[in-house]
């Protein structure tokens, strides 16, 4: 999962530069790796299609406009699909993505998630909230931001990272009512096919990763005999 980038070495952890983002993307692909839509990691985790190994899914979190500027040539290049999940009130704002672009991107074969409206912890009542209010927060969020995504792009959303990787029984329970496929927290490691769906993990890749760095973070596939 990848947040922002720049076209200099980066200062912010988040930020991953563009000269590291090409030699990750040069190294799945040199590696065997095989980047995967999100609509066929789901095929898989419901036993409905089988997947390569080594496969590999690719996140962007928020919707910052270097994710159009700088990071989406590079993915045209190497030809690599990305889900794209937005918080929607960012959608417009300065140094954020515009409609357009992401209206761009989809068409080129982003998947577009959902992040909520406006990014708040979903995981808990906030304050003095009551559970009663908790509720209509949660609805508010999802059903707000998956509304915009709607007007804006024609789809319905799918898939929901959760705001900070923090999850509730209640959220995941609205989620599921509302036909969405799956979650995702942001954990290291990999998503076999018995994983929670709801549960899922991201890697995070920071700006300072080396490419030994970012190859550990792949080294999650074990190859086992079956008995």
């Amino acid at each position: 999962s990848y947040n922002g980038f720049s076209s200099a070495p980066a200062k912010t952890r988040t930020i991953v530069s563009r000269q590291n983002f090409v030699e990750q993307m040069q190294y799945l692909k040199d590696n065997g790796y095989v980047v995967i839509s999100m609509d066929e990691f789901f095929e898989f985790l419901e036993f409905k299609g089988e997947l390569p190994p080594k496969s590999v899914v690719l996140t962007f979190d928020d919707g910052w406009c270097s994710q159009y500027e700088i990071a989406f040539p590079v993915l045209k290049q190497f030809g690599y699909p990305v889900t794209l999940f937005l918080y929607t009130d960012l959608i417009h704002e300065n140094t954020c993505l515009s409609w357009d672009q992401v209206k761009e991107m989809q068409e080129s074969g982003f998947t577009v998630g959902n992040l909520s409206k406006t990014h708040r912890d979903l995981s808990r009542p906030k304050g003095d909230e009551s559970y009663t209010q908790y509720f209509g927060a949660i609805q508010d969020e999802v059903d707000g931001a998956e509304e915009r995504i709607k007007n804006k792009l024609g789809v319905k959303t799918a898939y929901f990272a959760y705001p900070y990787g923090a999850s509730s029984d209640l959220l995941i329970a609205f989620l599921k009512k509302r036909g969405y496929r799956g979650g995702f927290k942001v954990a290291p490691g990999g998503n076999p096919f018995y994983r929670d769906k709801f549960q899922l993990k991201r890697s995070v890749i920071y700006g300072d990763y080396d490419i030994d760095s970012f190859a550990d973070k792949l080294n999650i596939f074990i190859g086992q005999k079956l008995q």
